[in-house]
This record gives structure tokens, C-alpha cells and sequence, in this order.
């Protein structure tokens, strides 16, 4: 049986909200002041397959869903190759968000 979503705090959904305004933070490695529209993308490193990560990062359509450029559309293989981790990825979103 699936595991039931938690429900957000107020804060949780702001957070999410900020993170999906600051912008796609592979856009943003390439040029930091290159704002796109984002989606929030769970990072499920160390999570069972139909669970949610606790971590989330901010992309664009292009590197989250897109069949040819995004995380989904590639896989987590070869869309790290090219754009580097997950957790990498996080932290230079961690490190930049204020700019």
C-alpha cells in the first residue's frame, strides 16, 4: 500500500513557493541572473522508488520534464552527466539563494 503524503506546514509551502521563484538553478549555474520559470523536483536519492525525497530543487520544464534535456525525459544518469548531481545542484541553489 502507498505511503500517505504528509500534508505541508504554511512555511513547508512557502519555502516550495520562493524555491520555484528564485528560478531553475541549472539555468542559473549557467548564467545567474537567468531567471526561469521553475517547478519543484524531489530529489530521491536513498528513497524507495514511489517516495518523495525530502530535498527538492528548483528546474524549468526544459531540465525537469522535458523527453530529450530533462531529468525525467533522460534519466538520472545521463542528465548527470551533463548537469551534475542532484545534491550538487542543491548546494549551489543553498549557496546562491539570496543573490
Amino acid at each position: 500500500m502507498p505511503k500517505k503524503r504528509k500534508n505541508l506546514t504554511k512555511a513547508e509551502k512557502q519555502e516550495l513557493d520562493e524555491k520555484a521563484r528564485w528560478g531553475c538553478v541549472v539555468c542559473r549555474k549557467i548564467d545567474i541572473h537567468c531567471i526561469t520559470p521553475a517547478q519543484i523536483h524531489h530529489i530521491r536519492k536513498n528513497v524507495g522508488l514511489s517516495q518523495r525525497g525530502e530535498q527538492t530543487i528548483p528546474l524549468c520544464y526544459y531540465h525537469h520534464m522535458s523527453p530529450k534535456y530533462g531529468i525525467h525525459g533522460m534519466g538520472v544518469k545521463a542528465w548527470t552527466k551533463i548537469y551534475g548531481t542532484e545534491h550538487e545542484l542543491l548546494e549551489f541553489y543553498e549557496a546562491h539563494k539570496n543573490e
